[in-house]
């Protein structure tokens, strides 16, 4: 029930003789109280009504933020399969644009408009002439852009329904979103939206990635970023010119930047089939004057896309012994992703040797892995062979190499058991491991040391082979 004292107001108000006439007062009462929604809508809807108040009502009805009514459905009764006169059209284009463009946090209430103002763009878009609609849109575009991956699933219409509403040239105005300036998180979430969008969208968004990317190296970005910490630090009194302040900033920005590129990275993740994209995450992967983060980053965006053409440069980059071992170990992972007989090549020579780096058993160990990835069971004698006299191996090496082994069939399991007999003793192991546990029965005396990490409690080869099932599993 409305307040005593609006009541009167009212009655005061409509007690001339018909046609009684509400004014912009009332607009602004009938805001507050149980019924003003419908009150304003049936304002909208009189064409008696002067003009400028059933402006101002639409307009109040476009930004409210009452949730006893739905504001917008009112609205758009209330103007019919049209947005009525052009002065209510541009009256609700100011309205809403302006609420659109104010600071959310200019007030509690602020942000709630913004989103009312939203949707009702979204809802209105239809009944507007084209300079209308455009201006709503690209005033909605630009606000789902300041803080996208916030605001996309905020309000009553969805971000699906603002581009089925706007049309192409919203999507357009969202590519804006790959830019240098967003930020990784918001970057990101526009990524989505582009990875599963149709032709020539996706393409689009995949070129701009990598345009970004390359911003991002650029001197534009660098000034941008300076000037950004530069009015952070000087909100909080810091002396700009002092030199441990310069040396903050410079540092700060090389810090982003670096955050920046990761992003941009994981974001051609799902653009990763496009050619320019995978070009620039080799590149990006391969350089050695690429940060290690970025580097990985690249190429775990690279994931299920190395391409024939990739294999020499992942090759280098897998067995470079200046390279950091996350970015080597993710050159294999690509590797093991292509089917390149080049690849087992290259493989077979390293093998013997691929102890002898800063890595040890653990890159022979990653050779021999994914040669036998490549390999079928006729392959065995000569991956033995392969493998260095001299050296320790680690019991998950050689665990690892036995799993394999176990899958090769029955020509597999033949060889296998001829190599419970070999006279080197990892050989020994790896039968053991890769047979059942019963055929190993033999080796139950003996008393070979287990040489490398990770062995205990076992010491000897009897140890292995007297092992218990259950434990091991």
């Amino acid at each position: 029930m409305r307040p005593a004292s609006l009541i009167v107001l009212a009655l005061v108000g409509c007690a001339a003789p018909p046609p009684c006439h509400h004014t912009l007062e009332h607009v602004g009462r009938f805001d507050g109280t149980v019924d003003g929604p419908r009150e304003l809508a049936a304002i909208v809807r009189s064409p008696d009504e002067p003009l400028e108040v059933r402006v101002a009502a639409a307009q109040a009805l476009a930004v409210s933020t009452r949730s006893d009514h739905d504001p917008r459905a009112l609205l758009l009764d209330a103007l019919g399969t049209t947005a009525s006169e052009p002065s209510i059209q541009a009256g609700l284009t100011e309205r809403i644009v302006a609420a659109l463009h104010e600071d959310p946090h200019a007030s509690t209430e602020a942000a709630r408009v913004q989103v009312a103002a939203k949707d009702a763009a979204v809802l209105l878009a239809p009944r507007l002439d084209e300079p209308s609609r455009a201006a709503v849109r690209d005033a909605v575009m630009a606000w789902y852009l300041r803080a996208f991956a916030e605001r996309q699933h905020l309000g009553h219409t969805r971000l699906e329904d603002a581009l089925a509403a706007f049309g192409e040239s919203s999507r357009e105005a969202l590519l804006d979103g790959l830019d240098a300036e967003r930020g990784p998180t918001n970057l990101l979430a526009v990524v989505e939206l582009f990875a599963t969008a149709p032709e020539p969208w996706r393409s689009r968004a995949a070129t701009r990635l990598v345009e970004t990317e390359r911003t991002l190296r650029g001197e534009a970005f660098a000034t941008y970023m300076r000037g950004r910490l530069r009015e952070q630090l000087s909100r909080v009194g810091e002396d700009l010119d002092d030199e441990a302040t310069v040396y903050r900033i410079e540092s700060a920005l090389a810090i982003n930047r670096r955050q920046f590129l990761e992003g941009v990275f994981a974001g051609m993740r799902r653009f990763c089939d496009d050619a320019e994209v995978a070009d620039r995450l080799v590149a990006a992967a391969t350089d050695d004057d690429e940060a290690e983060d970025v580097r990985v980053r690249a190429l775990q965006a690279l994931e299920g896309c190395a391409r024939s053409g990739d294999v020499d440069a992942l090759l280098e980059l897998a067995f470079d012994g200046t390279a950091a071992a996350r970015v080597r170990d993710y050159a294999f992972d690509r590797l093991a992703e292509l089917d390149e007989p080049r690849i087992a090549e290259r493989l077979w020579r390293e093998l013997p040797d691929a102890d002898a780096g800063p890595l040890g058993w653990r890159l022979r160990w990653r050779v021999g892995a994914l040669l036998l990835l490549r390999v079928d069971a006729s392959a065995i004698p000569r991956f033995f062979a392969a493998l260095p006299d001299d050296g320790e191996y680690a019991r998950e090496e050689l665990t690892g190499y036995a799993e394999r082994l176990a899958t090769l069939g029955a020509e597999a399991q033949r060889a296998l058991r001829d190599a419970i007999r070999s006279e080197r003793w990892f050989v020994r192991v790896i039968a053991l491991l890769a047979l059942p546990l019963e055929e190993g029965a033999s080796l139950a005396n003996d008393t070979a040391p287990l040489r490398g990490a990770h062995w205990e409690p076992w010491a000897t080869i009897g140890d292995v082979a007297r092992r218990d099932p259950v434990e091991e599993r």
